[in-house]
């Protein structure tokens, strides 16, 4: 059994002589990680790859795929960062590049947060468009994402696109729905704080009344580790325990940025009160152990595929992100939203 351990987890450079607690076990998704990572460089053509990063698995008309950031460099172009499509084998061993969800998209893009509803499917990316009058500047924008399920993973139109009252700059957005209601919940990085806001129509958002859910420069969570304060989401909402939660990246162990993931709970999720607690561990965390992701792991989405459960993360080696999806029958306590 697990010993719940205090981990102090560092969210600043100014805090980078904290270190866990040497006795603390390996976090629980991490064990997970036996195989080499399938996504990374040398898999999309043409390509000089910095990233694959921020994995959403998806399970469509009985196949796996892989929706993610990729960063880089085409031959003889400016970088880019756009949202690409893998396909994955379901014993997981293999992987092929399929091309750009959105090829047509006006920015760069990143963490394709994708849900399925109904006949569609929704996705809320990370998008930094050109400020209009050109110029250097680019702005973080709230786009959404369609396209039919005969169409999936391909054939994404714009669905809307607009500003969220109260957030300077919308990142890492992730969607859920209860009935009639669209939830996002948002990492504002204009002013560290994660926020919520409610829909019934993908187009109209209103901000929660307990706004903000979650602050970097607020107290800490309540049961949370000491000094901790995330506030940027890290992969898609899953089940913990049998309670919803949302993955928060922070930094860890000395590294500043994208260190580990700890799970947020929602003790109560109301459209009039929000409660939450930050679990004391992290489930996922850099690891010296692996190569592939020694100095960073800041990501974990889950879904049900022709009957297993199966766990998608990233990991930074101090040169290059990369993903992989992994089995997670030996992590029973977890498991994705529906």
């Amino acid at each position: 059994m697990r010993r719940a351990v205090s981990v102090p987890i560092i969210n600043d450079p100014r805090d980078a002589t904290l270190r866990p607690d040497p006795a603390m076990t390996v976090p629980p998704l991490n064990r997970l990680l036996e195989r080499p990572p399938l996504l990374g460089p040398g898999l999309i053509p043409e390509t000089e790859i910095e990233a694959v990063a921020d994995p959403f698995p998806v399970s469509h008309a009985g196949r796996l795929y892989v929706l993610a950031e990729v960063q880089g460099r085409r031959s003889g172009s400016a970088s880019f960062k756009k949202i690409g499509v893998f396909g994955v084998s379901d014993d997981l061993a293999r992987a092929a590049w399929l091309g750009e969800a959105c090829p047509d998209d006006d920015g760069r893009c990143s963490f394709p947060c994708v849900v399925r509803d109904g006949e569609r499917y929704v996705m809320v990316p990370e998008v930094f468009v050109p400020m209009q009058g050109g110029g250097p500047s680019i702005l973080q924008m709230l786009q959404i994402w369609t396209t039919s399920a005969a169409d999936f993973p391909f054939g994404w139109r714009k669905h809307h696109e607009g500003v969220l009252r109260g957030c300077g700059a919308p990142s890492d957005k992730v969607l859920m729905r209860d009935e009639g209601t669209w939830w996002l919940f948002c990492s504002d990085n204009a002013a560290r704080r994660l926020l919520a806001y409610l829909s019934e129509d993908l187009r109209t958002w209103r901000p929660h009344p307990d706004n903000p859910i979650a602050s970097r420069d607020s107290a800490p969570f309540p049961g949370g580790p000491p000094g901790a304060q995330p506030w940027r989401l890290g992969g898609a909402p899953l089940f913990a325990d049998g309670v919803p939660a949302l993955p928060l990246q922070h930094g860890h162990a000395g590294i500043s940025y994208g260190g580990a993931v700890t799970l947020m709970r929602f003790l109560e999720r109301t459209t009039a009160t929000v409660r939450t607690r930050l679990d004391p561990a992290p489930v996922l965390a850099a690891d010296p152990e692996r190569a592939w992701m020694s100095r960073g792991a800041h990501h974990v989405a889950m879904l049900s595929h022709l009957g297993r459960t199966l766990v998608a993360t990233d990991g930074f080696d101090g040169t290059r992100w990369r993903s992989t999806i992994a089995e997670a029958g030996t992590a029973p306590a977890f498991g994705p939203v529906p």
